[in-house]
């Protein structure tokens, strides 16, 4: 979940100031997605710097009710992600298809140029046959 979702989620526009309620909506989107993602993802999720996002981390709300209200919409969001990170992404999906598609036209070529060989013997046999009959 990016930081623009999360904001829709919760119904905050961050303008991109220094506001108290602006703070308190990016700690505890940072304190519920950290263990997701490195500081430069988050920093750059948030068009903020690593240094941000880790001053972030520092910072305590605890007290405020937005702030758990926030972290609280957060965390559901993030326990739900991580039962869509162990499928496989698609463009990972698509390359692994791609690739057995390949395998397949190969067999298949296989396949033929053996059946092509069975059809060649099956004829020497009769041949054969029809020479000590």
């Amino acid at each position: 979940m990016t930081y623009r979702e999360f904001c829709i989620l919760v119904g905050h526009d961050d303008d991109q100031t220094r506001k108290q309620t602006n703070v308190i909506i990016r700690c505890a989107y940072v304190h519920a997605v950290r263990q997701h993602y490195t500081l430069v993802e988050l920093g750059e999720m948030m068009k903020r710097t690593h240094a941000t996002i880790l001053h972030y981390m520092g910072l305590d709300f605890r007290k405020s009710e937005a702030y758990h209200r926030a972290y609280q919409v957060a965390w559901e969001c993030m326990k739900y992600q991580e039962v869509d990170e162990t499928t496989p992404n698609f463009d990972d999906m698509l390359a692994e298809r791609n690739e057995l598609r390949q395998r397949i036209a190969q067999k298949n070529t296989q396949i033929y140029l053996l059946q092509e060989e069975i059809l060649s013997l099956r004829d020497k046999v009769e041949k054969m046959k029809a020479v000590f009959t």
